[in-house]
């Protein structure tokens, strides 16, 4: 080969026998120690693969690094035991992970890239005795217990005759609603207390469509519109400013409702009908 008939006219070269004995002896002691270095290492690597995974992270609302990796299985893992299937497997039952890559790099580092689910408003679980709230997220999913006490930038949206657990999705047609809530300026949800999904009904059964019934903060007025005109966001808000101006001029004494489905011929109505919610 060309690297031995390199090393073999460099010998020849050298003066005398025993300087060529010295260069062989201390080239193969070289490589005794280079050999010796690198099984140290891979043997401090092995080592290191059967103690516990150091677990690398982004942080996770309202949940502590300790309760993440107990609900994931995690603790005292080490390279050699840890099941990455079933690590995936135990983020699908954490409601409140949107998405979740996992990783297992040699010889001991999990990294964990979690995407959580972001809130868009609160759901309603209620019994005769007490209610409960949850989040829930732009794709329908409800997926963590909320304060009772509602965020004001997060409206309660409520389907009625329907509890919702963490985990369970609202009807797809009701989904394809929500991305428009997430998207509303803060200056239009901040004013919004509660949406009702109005299912339309043919005779006695329900049909897969339905108006908003939408409740304002203040004052205590509800508007009854479309999604397509509630995600208008021009149309909206005029109605909203229809709403201000009725309100300093004492037009509501009490709990009104508010036609807003149709613009009628573009001017926004202010008609109070139905009486008290």
């Amino acid at each position: 080969m060309a690297g031995e008939n390199v090393i073999v006219k460099i010998l020849e070269r050298l003066p005398g026998r025993r300087a060529r004995i010295a260069v062989v002896a201390t080239a193969g002691a070289a490589l005794i120690m280079l050999a010796a270095l690198l099984f140290l290492g891979l043997a401090t690597q092995v080592g290191k693969s059967f103690q516990p995974l150091n677990v690398v992270m982004n942080d996770f609302p309202n949940v502590t690094r300790a309760e993440t990796l107990a609900r994931l299985g995690i603790a005292a893992q080490t390279y050699w035991t840890l099941n990455k299937s079933q690590i995936e497997e135990n983020f699908s039952r954490i409601y409140a992970v949107k998405s979740a890559e996992v990783e297992l790099r040699f010889p001991n580092t999990l990294i964990l890239r979690i995407e959580p689910r972001q809130a868009i408003g609160m759901t309603m679980y209620q019994t005769a005795s007490a209610a409960s709230m949850f989040y829930i997220d732009s794709s329908g999913v409800i997926f963590e217990k909320g304060s009772d006490i509602p965020k004001p930038y997060f409206p309660i949206i409520t389907i009625p005759g329907v509890n919702f657990y963490p985990g369970d999705r609202v009807p797809p047609s009701v989904a394809r609603f929500l991305p428009t809530v997430e998207k509303l300026p803060m200056e239009i949800r901040g004013v919004i207390s509660e949406i009702v999904i109005d299912w339309r009904m043919a005779g006695n059964y329900r049909v897969d469509m339905f108006d908003l019934i939408v409740y304002l903060r203040r004052p205590k007025v509800s508007i009854i519109i479309t999604p397509e005109k509630f995600v208008d966001e021009r149309y909206f808000k005029t109605l909203l400013a229809g709403v201000k101006v009725a309100e300093k001029v004492n037009l509501y004494d009490g709990d009104y409702r508010i036609e807003g489905r149709t613009d009628h011929n573009q001017s926004i109505p202010i008609i109070p009908f139905g009486g008290s919610r």
